[in-house]
């Protein structure tokens, strides 16, 4: 027959944990339908791995664990690795235990009951756990509403703080949504404002990251030009193109200029001087 489940070894270093270990090994014999003292004896001196067997064998000593029952084993190991606390200093953690910053209402109740345990409260279990749940939450406004109900039960006291972690939770998400979407729309806002009121100077400035390429004029860089092996049809110098070839412009001006100079300048006083020559011809060039 195949087995249900799995126990595995108990870890010694961690030795509160034993009342857990105990109860599902209970249960894992229950679901296995292993009911004889013997075999359940069988299981857990089989199961509890060998660092816990050695002190089972310490335990019985000088006689074999056989010799012992199964509950007898259980109590043995219960109170080596789990001897039962001091009620006064259980209580005392239970009254100092508030609710961190981290945890949420239903985690703090549960350790809140995991302490209480061994408490001894009795009757009054539902009580301290209630007075607890009030004084130690972080939510001071639910706290002082908490306060303020007569008759406050357990019950209820966990169902408004649930209620209030809750509502809280939904707002943040809420703030956090609408925080977002106006961080957004107003990037956006003023994106499109800028966009329409922007200098005239910030377009000529921004036109292009590049001079005009002294190899064909274009605007890119003088490494990445196509014409940079060229040779010029005017000068015959390679590197450049025609249209930017600096001696044709000059050759261009020289011509314009003695095209100018020939012709006749009105005159107040005789002709012109040299320097009335030149600012004529430079105001003829604009107009051209």
């Amino acid at each position: 027959m195949a087995t249900l489940g799995h126990m595995e070894e108990f870890d010694v270093s961690d030795p509160s944990s034993w009342d857990s270990y105990a109860e599902r090994l209970s249960y894992f014999l229950e679901a296995n339908t292993i009911a004889n003292p013997e075999q359940k004896r069988a299981v857990l001196l089989t199961v509890c791995g060998p660092k816990t067997f050695a002190v089972i064998r310490s335990l019985t000593a000088p006689a074999s664990p056989k010799t012992k029952t199964y509950e007898k084993l259980l109590a043995m190991l219960k109170a080596h690795f789990s001897p039962t606390p001091s009620v006064i200093i259980q209580r005392f953690h239970f009254h100092k235990r508030n609710q961190r910053a981290d945890e949420t209402i239903s985690t703090y109740i549960a350790e809140l009951r995991h302490i209480a345990e061994h408490c001894q409260f009795g009757e009054f279990l539902n009580d301290m756990l209630r007075d607890q749940l009030v004084c130690g939450i972080q939510n001071e406004a639910l706290q002082r509403r908490l306060l303020a109900e007569p008759n406050l039960t357990l019950a209820a006291a966990q169902e408004k703080a649930l209620a209030a972690e809750t509502a809280l939770l939904h707002t943040k998400e809420i703030h956090h949504t609408a925080t977002s979407v106006h961080t957004i729309s107003s990037k956006q806002g003023n994106d499109i404002h800028f966009q329409n009121n922007k200098p005239k100077d910030y377009f000529a400035t921004n036109a292009s990251p590049f001079t005009p390429c002294i190899g064909c004029g274009g605007q890119h860089r003088r490494s990445v030009c196509p014409f940079k092996n060229a040779v010029c049809h005017y000068c015959k110098k390679k590197g450049h193109v025609i249209r930017v070839c600096k001696a044709r412009v000059n050759q261009e001006k020289q011509s314009d200029y003695a095209k100018f100079s020939h012709k006749k300048l009105p005159t107040n006083k005789g002709a012109a001087t040299g320097t009335e020559v030149n600012q004529l011809y430079h105001i003829q060039r604009v107009n051209m």
